[in-house]
């Protein structure tokens, strides 16, 4: 079950979408017509991360598929989808709301093991290319084709930190980011008040954050005291030590990417619960 937390979601396509609004209203014209009202010039492209719930398959609509979240990640010029195996990068046009066009880029090139994963990838690559507007209904974001129908339908994802834990799956040791067996027992919360905590594997900390767009520091981090086994304690150091480190952060679904000044990754998390 995908975790999502409504607060969170506000704000996620921003004043963007208002122009959908818009235009949906019809103008009188004097002489028993419906003409349609000037579209917002200068609108961008709806902003932020969204889940995919289903896609159009060659036999009809076809639930995305659970334990492999596929994302799509929107900025106001290009857009990151996680197709639940690799990522594909490319750029988006949606100023004349609300015809929305992707041209598709790079991608990653893993092997996808399970079939179904491999049909849902392939149907975002091919169906991305073939989209022309979109629908907004609540935190519903459909993407359509020139003919109207639905290529594909996802939710909001979280616009934000507060209120959410993490367990941590990645943490960059000085050398690379590793995930080993100790990895999963790491843990980060981010409370309302700005204020940060988790586990190290063996002692809690707790500490601030702020965040300001995708900009984040987090300090004055405690810990306490407890005596742990060496491998513990080092990863501990470590995963704090990439904590305070990190300057940027990515949402996409239930995962969250902490980075630093040069973009390198310094934490990987997912989505384990609302704080």
């Amino acid at each position: 079950m995908r975790h999502r937390s409504s607060p969170l979601r506000a704000g996620l396509l921003l004043l963007a979408l208002l122009a959908v609004t818009a235009a949906a209203c019809g103008d009188d014209s004097g002489d028993g017509s419906a003409t349609e009202p000037p579209r917002e010039a200068d609108a961008s492209a709806p902003i932020g991360n969204f889940v995919l719930e289903s896609y159009r398959g060659p036999d009809g609509t076809v639930p995305a598929v659970e334990g492999s979240e596929a994302v799509l990640v929107l900025a106001p010029d290009s857009f990151n989808a996680d197709t639940g195996c690799n990522v594909l990068n490319g750029t988006v046009d949606a100023t004349d709301p609300p015809a929305i066009t992707f041209e598709p880029g790079q991608m990653t090139l893993r092997g996808c093991v399970d079939p179904a994963v491999t049909a849902q990838e392939q149907a975002l690559v091919d169906g991305l290319a073939r989209v022309t507007d979109f629908e907004l209904e609540g935190e519903t974001f459909t993407l359509l084709d020139e003919a109207g129908d639905v290529l594909f339908t996802f939710v909001a994802g979280l616009a934000g930190l507060e209120g959410t834990g993490w367990t941590v799956t990645g943490v960059n040791t000085g050398n690379a980011l590793e995930g080993t067996d100790l990895t999963g027992a790491l843990s980060l919360e981010f409370a309302a008040d700005g204020t940060v905590s988790g586990n190290g594997g063996c002692n809690s900390f707790s500490g601030s954050f702020t965040t300001d767009g995708d900009t984040i520091a987090i300090s004055d981090i405690a810990t306490t005291m407890m005596a742990c086994e060496p491998d513990v304690a080092t990863l501990e150091q470590q995963y704090t030590a990439a904590l305070e480190t990190a300057t940027t952060f990515e949402l996409a679904g239930t995962t969250l990417t902490l980075r630093d000044d040069e973009g390198a990754m310094q934490v990987t998390l997912t989505l384990a619960s609302e704080s």
